[in-house]
């Protein structure tokens, strides 16, 4: 055979579609210094063409591979015995989805019951398979040791093990690029997913000739299986395939090929009565949960199914029995208990049934505490609907009820707000029962009619303080109105603590988590804090006050109370997370990180000659640079100002929209100087936001030194989605450098480079179809990542994992580790 048939199509050119991604991981891996961790996201088969591309345009460097197998038992000594046997500078590793998926199949298959192997039911199965055992403790022997560079080669489902199972690690990347998938390669990707539900979600999806590759694979794998165990398995799987697409012919016709090899697999029993209850065989589909229970007693699971079954044909007696033993098999919050027994105490004897819409838990989706939140809660609607009892002690939902308090919100101009807006939306339709206690906007008593004080917006109640807005020009008035707020909160969230089971409390203005520090003292109501913002560290680096004050001192010590007693932290960032954990190490396992955000579907590219804002302006036939949002005291003005110095005899026009503390000393120097490449405009009404910010051809964002740990600005989400590049002016280990080269849609300055600044604008001003690719990456890379829907989830998943005063957490091995079979 020739060699050219063996050359891949990544020997001669790169797919069109991964020319980009491709582009980004090779200057990151030749800028990468010291340790680096770096994430491909691809299949198998991409793995292969990329390693061979990047060997041959890495010439300068020492390139291993180091292939993971089933029998890989520590990666921390394989790296070491790799680097012992060859030197190099750069490690490629793959295999490892293949020992995730090959130890998943073995633990499902015996946690299934499905096993015919001895010894199986004695084995101490652990998280995570050996080659991932302990390497989040392992990480910084790795860094400490090996001056290298790992490249971490994953499909989908892989890179989501190392996100649930090794978070610490996978923390520690520089980077993670996402190539794309041919139709051939989607088998592979489908046939190593043994445990993820997302595979499934997404087969839905699938066109019909992928959904055939993907079945074909399955059924291959039967055939070719010898043990009655994993073929029941493999036909449970394929079942699944079909469950999600509702193709529920196949469904059955698998469950059942399941059952001819393990007749008490109970839950292949659970899940033909779903698909059967689905089709409006109720009786039929008794009959097969009966079946599961026979198999399997202890699956509360089964029981709520059957009980869902039951209300529906009206069979009150049973479903409350079927309820009973769901909630019997399961340990529930006294709480919950006794509003279980109030309702029944209090049931209305003879009333027609009135069945409950609540939907049956599918046996792929029942892995989190909600589900036995879900069941008891069937239970209690069920009831509650056939009484006349409404005490108001009766909790009927097993939904977070959720109280957000943040000063500001729309229609006031604060960014802070707008995103709490769009948050509270988005969680509302996850079914949050959500109000918010606000303030009134600034103009609420000057000329404009300032909003009701309680109003019902998109579902979500908005109550506002009655307090007089004091102007926030002046650091003065700013305080005392944040001061004056934080006291209306206090008061209002004290009247009404019963009717939440869970306080967001954010930083805006800084001292409101004490609110929820106190609430959760005196009436031990759970609260989760959303920094925008750290103080009093900000005050500190911009010299207003020493670190030694008194004030500080206390201050820290009050914030560290406030977090240790958080139920989470949420931060915008990863320089943030840092800075608490320097404060406060024992809180580091709370925080997560979650971004802003931006809405795609809201601020969209638009070309300037369509665009009536930069018509208007005057802003079509210019090269211009936008600067748009709070120009603050965090914020580099000073670096901004010397490049358009430099650029003053270019056709390139800087416009500055927005207002801030920093606005009147830069207007000064540019009077001073002479300057008429600056145009100042005001903040603009949230409906024009989309045109304002395409009005431009390259965005500015900037963090003044010192500052980047403790702000992180939310302006650059905007810019993303505009389809437009971003300049970021920033100290050098700021986030925002790593987004932009991980997005491929910017470069960072650090501060004081102004020349740098200049000659970057300068340079896309003179290549425009470079321009273009870098805001096309910046559009690709918001909706990616920082979709509204995506935030939004993150959030729901942080809220959900600390619900409530109501329904206690509890550990289920089986759960934990099986996510989609139960």
């Amino acid at each position: 055979m020739s060699s050219s048939a063996n050359n891949s199509i990544w020997d001669n050119d790169i797919r069109p579609q991964d020319q980009d991604s491709y582009a980004a991981l090779l200057r990151s891996i030749r800028r990468a210094n010291d340790f680096n961790l770096q994430f491909v996201n691809c299949t198998s088969e991409t793995a292969e063409e990329l390693t061979r591309k990047l060997e041959k345009d890495l010439l300068q460097k020492q390139i291993s591979q180091l292939t993971i197998s089933k029998e890989s038992k520590n990666l921390y000594e394989a790296i070491v015995q790799k680097y012992e046997e060859q030197k190099f500078d750069i490690l490629f590793i793959k295999g490892i989805e293949i020992a995730i998926s090959e130890y998943e199949q073995e633990k499902h298959i015996n946690l299934l019951g499905l096993s015919q192997t001895k010894g199986y039911a004695g084995k101490n199965w652990e998280k995570v398979p050996l080659i991932l055992g302990n390497l989040n403790l392992s990480r910084e022997k790795i860094r400490d040791q090996f001056p290298i560079t790992l490249i971490f080669f994953l499909p989908d489902f892989g890179i989501n093990y190392f996100v649930r199972r090794a978070p610490d690690f996978f923390d520690w990347r520089s980077n993670i690029f996402h190539f794309n998938s041919t139709l051939m390669q989607i088998k592979r990707e489908y046939n190593c997913a043994n445990y993820e539900e997302s595979i499934f979600e997404e087969y839905k999806d699938l066109e019909s000739a992928e959904k055939k590759i993907v079945i074909k694979e399955v059924v291959d794998e039967i055939k070719a299986a010898t043990d009655s165990g994993q073929q029941a398995y493999l036909w449970l799987k394929k079942g699944l395939f079909h469950s999600f697409a509702k193709e529920y012919e196949e469904a059955l016709n698998s469950y059942d090929n399941v059952l001819k090899l393990k007749p008490n697999t109970h839950i292949a029993w659970n899940n033909r009565g779903v698909i059967l209850s689905s089709l409006g065989e109720e009786e039929e589909a008794i009959e097969n949960y009966d079946k599961a229970i026979k198999a399997n007693p202890n699956d509360y699971v089964t029981w709520n199914n059957r009980g869902v079954a039951l209300s529906t044909l009206g069979r009150e007696k049973e479903m409350i029995a079927s309820y009973n033993q769901a909630i019997n098999v399961q340990e529930l919050s006294s709480t919950l208990l006794r509003n279980i027994s109030n309702v029944k105490q209090n049931l209305v004897k003879g009333k027609d049934f009135i069945s409950p819409d609540f939907g049956k838990i599918s046996a792929s989706s029942a892995g989190s505490i909600t589900l036995t939140n879900n069941v008891a809660n069937n239970l209690v609607n069920s009831l509650f609907r056939n009484s006349e009892y409404h005490s108001r002690d009766v909790v009927t939902d097993s939904s977070t009820k959720l109280s957000v308090v943040t000063q500001f919100f729309p229609p006031d101009y604060a960014k802070t707000g707008q995103l709490i807006e769009e948050l509270v939306k988005h969680l509302g339709r996850n079914g949050l029962n959500i109000d918010v206690f606000t303030g009134q906007p600034g103009y609420a008593n000057q000329d404009q009619v300032a909003p009701k004080e309680e109003e019902l917006l998109n579902g979500v109640t908005v109550r506002r303080s009655n307090i007089t807005k004091f102007s926030s020009k002046r650091l003065r008035g700013a305080l005392l109105g944040g001061l004056l707020f934080a006291f209306r909160a206090i008061l209002h969230i004290a009247a009404n603590y019963r009717k939440y089971n869970l306080l967001l409390v954010t930083t805006a203005p800084p001292f409101l988590p004490v609110i929820g520090y106190l609430l959760n003292f005196f009436f031990n109501t759970p609260y989760i804090c959303l920094i925008y913002d750290i103080h009093p560290d900000i005050s500190v680096e911009l010299g207003m006050i020493s670190r030694d004050n008194p004030i500080v001192k206390a201050w820290t010590w009050i914030n560290k109370q406030v977090w240790r007693n958080s139920k989470e932290i949420i931060v915008l960032s990863s320089n943030m997370k840092d800075r608490i954990v320097a404060h406060c190490p024992e809180v580091e396992d709370k925080i997560t990180i979650i971004h802003s955000w931006a809405d795609p579907q809201k601020i969209y590219p638009i070309e300037k000659e369509e665009n009536w804002f930069a018509q208007k302006h005057d802003l079509v036939e210019k090269f211009t640079v936008l600067y748009s949002g709070n120009m603050g005291r965090c914020h580099d003005i000073d670096t901004m100002f010397k490049a358009a110095l430099k650029l003053k005899d270019e056709p390139i026009q800087f416009v500055c929209i927005g207002k801030g503390a920093k606005q009147e000393n830069l207007k000064a120097k540019i009077k001073e100087h002479g300057l008429n490449n600056f145009v100042f405009l005001p903040y603009q009404d949230k409906k024009d936001l989309t045109y304002s910010l395409t009005a431009c051809d390259v965005t500015l964002v900037s963090v003044s030194e010192g500052m980047e740990g403790l702000v992180a600005p939310s302006k650059v989400y905007g810019y993303l989605a505009s389809g437009r590049p971003i300049a970021a002016i920033c100290p050098k280990s700021t986030y925002l450098n790593n987004m932009l080269e991980e997005g491929d849609c910017g470069a960072g300055f650090e501060n004081g480079d102004s020349q740098g600044l200049a000659d970057y604008i300068l340079g896309l001003s003179q290549d425009t179809k470079e321009a273009k690719r870098l805001g096309q990456s910046a559009r690709k890379y918001l909706e990616n990542n920082f979709s509204p829907e995506a935030i939004a989830s993150q959030y729901n998943a942080v809220l959900q994992k600390k619900e409530a005063i109501d329904f206690e957490s509890f550990p289920i091995d089986f759960l934990e580790d099986s996510d989609f079979w139960l």
